[in-house]
């Protein structure tokens, strides 16, 4: 949200707010406090001028566009040094004219012959009575003219039939067609950004808050869509994306409303998967009699079931090879280690045996190789340490 120092032409009075948007119940000067470099664009919606930000956020003045006897509303930007720019024309693009004051603006442009082209009072004057103001601001449904004096007569409005002027369309239609005033306004307020993101570890899953219906998008780093869906009636989704994300990539979260309106971007990052640390094969344990115990590499045995043990990242996939051909899996323990039986009887002779680490987005690395020879034949075949 940004300050908004919003000033009436038809009253003088300030009133500052700090939001995402506004609404003008008469032309005004509206002083954002937002720098040039932080504009990306202005865009003309309707009767509203939308603000949009290089960070994706926007600022929407309703009815910015709605111009009457005392002109048309102008936007002024005010930077931190004070600084004050006139965006001379919104729909003309970024052009921007210092000024000194805002009072500057309050000039009138002749359009209204009642001003005569002079400051309004308020400006002349320096302040206003908080009771002239009152009077003015309560004013209500009445014309929006600045009478200078009570000689001007009412303008007659009778048609040359001597028949009264017909009401029934007073306001006569907007550009877009509509009729101001009408029940049925254009919805022009985009849904606030997405909220309380969350992403599964497997980085398979988004979910979220945002405005209840609202179509929730989500892309990757490159604007590429990777998962869409609905917000419930609760404002809560959950949307599965096309595809795991696990390399730390900055997800962008945005709602659409049911009039199109699409609000501010949020971000969240997936889970960064690394590569798995490389397993090793530490010892294989003997249980078959008459020698027992642990063997270490290139030893001799004449158990054809050994055990591995073995080292690797907590919670990682081991998958065990025995001459090319994977046995198994085991998983590492909390404490790095990891234990494996083979259950089917090794040929005699060497057997070679290698462990794959595997990480759940595939991607793997390979222990160095351990060797038994197997040897069931002989009455002893090897002596233990």
């Amino acid at each position: 949200m940004r300050l908004l120092a919003v000033v009436s032409k038809l009253t003088g009075v300030s009133t500052t707010v700090e939001s995402s948007a506004v609404t003008l119940n008469a032309p005004s000067i509206v002083k954002l406090s937002v720098a040039r470099e932080e504009i990306s664009q202005l865009t003309r919606i309707n009767q509203d001028l939308v603000v949009t930000l290089h960070s994706g956020e926007t600022i929407t003045i309703k009815n910015f566009y709605v111009t009457n006897d005392l002109g048309a509303s102008q936007l002024v930007l005010a930077e931190n040094d004070g600084t004050l720019w006139w965006v001379e024309n919104p729909q003309a693009g970024l052009h921007f004219e210092q000024i000194a004051d805002i009072n500057e603006l309050l000039v009138t442009s002749g359009a209204s012959h009642e001003a005569g082209g002079a400051v309004w009072p308020w400006v002349l004057a320096g302040a206003v009575a908080a009771g002239g103001i009152a009077a003015i601001a309560s004013s209500g449904g009445g014309d929006s003219h600045h009478h200078s004096d009570g000689d001007n007569p009412p303008p007659d409005n009778t048609n040359p039939d001597g028949n009264p002027p017909d009401n029934s369309n007073p306001g006569g239609s907007n550009p877009n067609g509509n009729t101001p005033g009408s029940s049925n306004p254009v919805d022009t307020t985009p849904p606030l950004a997405p909220g309380n993101l969350l992403i599964s570890a497997d980085g398979k899953t988004v979910s979220g808050e945002a405005e209840a219906g609202s179509t929730i998008t989500i892309k990757d780093p490159s604007g590429n869509v990777v998962g869409e869906g609905k917000a419930d009636s609760d404002g809560k989704f959950s949307i599965d994306l096309t595809a795991p994300q696990l390399s730390g990539e900055q997800l962008t979260v945005t709602a659409t409303d049911n009039a199109g309106n699409t609000g501010p971007s949020a971000t969240i990052d997936a889970p960064n998967i690394p590569l798995p640390d490389t397993p090793a094969i530490t010892a294989a344990i003997d249980d078959a009699a008459p020698l027992t115990g642990t063997l270490s590499n290139n030893q001799f045995t004449n158990d054809n079931t050994p055990t591995l043990e073995g080292t690797g990242s907590a919670g990682t996939v081991i998958h065990i090879y025995a001459n090319g051909q994977e046995i198994g899996s085991t998983t590492v323990d909390a404490s790095g280690n990891w234990h494996f039986a083979i259950t089917s009887a090794l040929a005699d002779g060497e057997n070679h045996f290698t462990a794959i680490a595997t990480n759940v987005k595939g991607e793997s690395s390979e222990s160095a190789r351990f060797t038994l020879t197997i040897d069931t034949l002989s009455p002893m075949p090897h002596a233990l340490n």
